[in-house]
């Protein structure tokens, strides 16, 4: 499950989300299965390490029979520093499936299990040990995404790792694959080195670069979303034809390629209703072709391009999660007062 980008604050920020500091690190989809576990790229899904954990179904310890009956899928980040496995989500845990589950209920289950090591259910997991665990696993606090919340998880002495940001995730969104508008990254200069992203090398490394997947039938370059967003439209020379006419110079390029831009001054062009209309564009060759992810998605990019500009602060977010409590702390008031005005005027 990949978060779209905060460019908007929820209006129901304060009482339908669960904030949580995202570790700095290498995103891993951790299995554990049959006497051993694997490390999986969240990128390219191959197999980044194998080894033996502590989790049901990570060793020959913790195997439960011959089968597959104990095995546990956990969305991670590695965190190289202190060689630790900080869990963002449970997607399985001894065999039991949690994927449709509320997010709130699987943090919980994350906790109970690799929480506190007196209560846990697997405190084996939380140290390392070269024969049984040979790295630790630790569940991320997670907090309400109140201002209380919010500022808990803001602040850099509450947790041992370096961060990347704020992880906000819908209380009651199941884990969906791809890119969900059920969890949301937010950062600032103060919570990640990588707020903005530069291109060292370059002659102006903190333009903002984008990468888009070019649609050869219109000759748009669009992003990556369920429903793709286009934001120019390269020359005909640029593109191959599919129906085996003579190409243009340098062989054009193909249907689906990646192209690589960077936004130009005159930036991204905004409707009335603030969608995105296009972008001033300069070309700077073809990105990479195996990159895990695709295309920029349109949060992303929206994100970038703020953070240049006018980016959403961890004030602003506080000051509407605090508004919406106060605003909703009346509404409860009026109903409740309405409620008893009503059982008052009864015979």
């Amino acid at each position: 499950m990949r978060p779209e980008w905060l460019v908007d604050v929820p209006p129901d920020l304060a009482r339908a989300w669960c904030v949580l500091p995202r570790p700095e690190g290498r995103r891993a989809l951790v299995v554990a299965s049959r006497g051993s576990t694997a490390a999986r790229s969240a990128k390219t899904g191959g197999v980044s390490r194998r080894f033996a954990s502590a989790l049901p179904g990570g060793s020959r310890a913790t195997q439960r029979g011959g089968g597959e009956g104990g095995f546990c899928i956990l969305d991670c980040v590695f965190h190289e520093p202190d060689a630790t496995y900080y869990v963002l989500d449970t997607l399985a845990w001894n065999g039991v499936s949690l994927y449709d589950c509320a997010a709130e209920m699987r943090a919980a289950w994350t906790h109970a299990k690799l929480g506190h090591p007196e209560t846990a259910e697997c405190p084996e997991a939380g140290a390392a040990n070269a024969n049984t665990n040979a790295f630790r696993f630790a569940p991320l606090p997670v907090y309400d995404a109140d201002a209380a919340g919010i500022r808990n998880a803001y602040d850099a002495a509450a947790v041992p790792f370096q961060r990347d940001g704020l992880l906000f995730l819908a209380k009651d969104g199941a884990y969906e694959l791809g890119v969900t508008p059920l969890a949301a990254l937010w950062k600032d200069a103060r919570c990640s080195r990588f707020f903005l992203e530069e291109n060292p090398g370059a002659a102006d490394p903190e333009r903002q670069r984008v990468v888009l997947s070019l649609d050869a039938e219109t000759g748009d370059v669009v992003t990556g979303d369920a429903a793709p967003v286009a934001l120019a439209r390269l020359p005909l020379e640029y593109v191959a034809p599919e129906d085996g006419g003579a190409a243009p110079p340098g062989g054009g390029l193909r249907d689906g390629a990646l192209v690589k831009f960077a936004l130009g001054d005159g930036g991204l062009a905004f409707s009335e209703d603030g969608g995105v209309l296009g972008a001033d564009l300069v070309y700077e060759g073809l990105a990479n072709q195996k990159r895990g992810h695709g295309a920029d998605a349109m949060t992303k990019i929206l994100f970038q391009y703020n953070a240049r500009r006018n980016p959403i602060t961890v004030e602003e977010l506080c000051d509407a999660a605090e508004e919406q409590t106060r605003a909703e702390q009346h509404a409860r008031a009026r109903e409740s007062a309405g409620r008893a005005e009503l059982f008052a005027s009864l015979p």
